[in-house]
This record gives structure tokens, sequence and C-alpha cells, in this order.
């Protein structure tokens, strides 16, 4: 249901939010009122009123104090992530194909750039990233943006802290196991090493550590807390005769460009035990990615035939 005030149509839900947050105070003043309606009103796509009158029958309250608007800011924010996880969402668009597809780009991109910068300020210096033989991706970050999507859907915020200790707690443990189980696929079938944590604190099989899982549960608590809601808003405001091409014509490059990857990889690791090119596809991926190319393309990466099985 909703309640009408006069052009505006506000959910009861965030009414009695309002209420619940504001106990018996007297309500917000002008600018606190106008903050917060600007930072509410567009989810429900209505526009600001100058009619301050209006804002205050919304609200239902004349004015506050800075800690009575803090505590309602609070509110706020936990009914958007309430919002994005309600059960409508769930059963809705928010986890189709075309969410989960960009939401594995963009993270993809994202999480390319985040490493580089990191590299760059913890140890100097350009060092190239790159997962993929084509585009600015590490799908390593964008698997794991959708995995933390996937499995905190359904959590609703009854206590702001209590909902981010165990978000935190869930990509931790979640990004640390992805991280492991990446890093033996690609030594077992391949005999790539990537990473190696040997011999830092609380190391899995020099694969994973404590502190790359703090890491993991640091940015999958931003991912889901901040990111994940905005971009999902961003995503269903395209047209729909848009996307869909668009999504059609990426899905189909990335899943040409992973091929091509794993082709690529394979084939370094077969030149790397002395193996002569087989076909003309091989005799092609030995011209277009030679050793020197997967050297400069993959460079935090090292082939090792005796790792592999």
């Amino acid at each position: 249901m909703y309640r009408r005030r006069r052009d505006a149509f506000v959910p009861l839900s965030f009414c009695r939010i309002l209420r619940e947050f504001c106990g018996n105070f007297a309500g917000y003043t002008q600018n606190d009122t106008k903050h917060l309606l600007q930072a509410v009103l567009p989810r429900y796509n209505l526009t600001m009123k100058k009619d301050v009158q209006l804002t205050k029958r919304i609200l239902g309250r004349q004015t506050a104090s800075p800690s009575q608007f803090q505590r309602v800011k609070s509110a706020v924010s936990k009914e958007r992530v309430n919002e994005f996880f309600s059960k409508k969402h769930r059963q809705g668009s928010a986890l189709n194909y075309y969410h989960l597809f960009w939401i594995f780009v963009i993270s993809s991109v994202l999480g390319l750039v985040l490493e580089t910068v990191y590299h760059f300020v913890v140890f100097g210096g350009y060092e190239a990233r790159f997962g993929l033989v084509w585009g600015p991706f590490s799908p390593i970050y964008g698997c794991g943006a959708v995995f933390f999507t996937l499995v905190s859907r359904g959590r609703r915020v009854e206590r702001k802290s209590r909902f981010i200790i165990n978000v935190f707690l869930s990509c931790a443990i979640g990004g640390a196991v992805l991280e492991f189980v990446a890093s033996w696929l690609m030594q077992t079938f391949f005999g790539v090493v990537s990473w190696d944590y040997s011999g830092t604190f609380l190391n899995f099989d020099g694969r994973t550590n404590l502190f790359f899982g703090v890491m993991w549960g640091l940015l999958g608590t931003a991912w889901i807390c901040w990111c994940l809601p905005t971009i999902i808003r961003f995503i269903d405001r395209i047209p729909e005769n848009r996307h869909v091409l668009a999504t059609v014509l990426l899905s189909l490059f990335m899943a040409l460009n992973i091929l091509t990857t794993i082709m690529a990889v394979n084939r370094a690791y077969e030149r790397s035990q002395g193996l002569p090119a087989q076909s003309q596809l091989e005799q092609l991926l030995d011209r277009e990615y030679s050793d020197e190319f997967i050297s400069e393309r993959f460079e935090n990466a090292t082939i090792l035939p005796e790792e592999s099985s």
C-alpha cells in the first residue's frame, strides 16, 4: 500500500521506519528534510518538492536534532539495503543473466584497476595484471563479484553492524576459497603460478593467506553494501532494446576471449615442454601468442611444467 501526499506516493513501510527511528521527536528542519528526501525519493521515481509543507507532511515531523537526524539517515541506509535484497528482487530481474554478466564484466575491469594501483603503491612501478589475452579484464574479480552477489541474496538488515559483520565473514571466507581454487586449477592443468604466498602469515599451501582473506572481506563488504545497489540501478536504467544487443555481442566476445586465453596458455605450456605444433590452429597460436607475448601480457604469471599434473 502507498500513502498519497498530493502528487507523491511514499511506501508505508518507509513511513513506518521513519516513525520507528524518530519516536516522538518533533521531526526535521527544512535542510534536513531536503537532504533526506534527495536521498530517498529517487528510489520511488519521485522528484523533489519545493513545497516545504509537503516534505514535512511526508515525514510527519517539524524539527530534529543532529543526532536524531543521523539515526534517520541510518534507517534510510538500512531500508536501501533491505529493498535491494528483498524477495521481489530475489525473484525478479536482479538475478538474471543480464545483470550477472554485466556485474562480471564491470568487476573484472574494476578489479584489474584496483590490483594495478595496489601493486604500484606497495611495490612501485607498473606490472601488467591482465587475466585474458584481450581487453582490460581480470576474471577472478568478476567471478568473486558474481559469487558475492549470489550468496548475499535474501539477507535483511535487522542490525546494521551484525549485517556488515556477516557479510564481511562470508566474503572473506568465500574470497579465500575462490583464490585457492583458482590457483590450484591454473597450476594443476596449465602449470601456471600467478601468485605464491608461501612464507606469509597463515598461508594455505601458498595459494591464499589471512591478509588477502581480510582484503576479500573488505572488498566484498564494500561491493555488497555500497557498489552493488548503485550498479544494479544503473543497469536497470539502460533501455532494453540497447542492452540486449550489447549483452549478446559482449557475451560472444568474452566467451571467445576466455577460450582463446585457455588455448594460448595451454599452447605456451606445451612449448615449454618442447612439443611442436600439431595443427594449423596450434601454428596460429604460436605466431599470435608467442612466449614473449605471454610473458608480457601476464607478467605476474610463471609457467612451471613440473608443477602441472
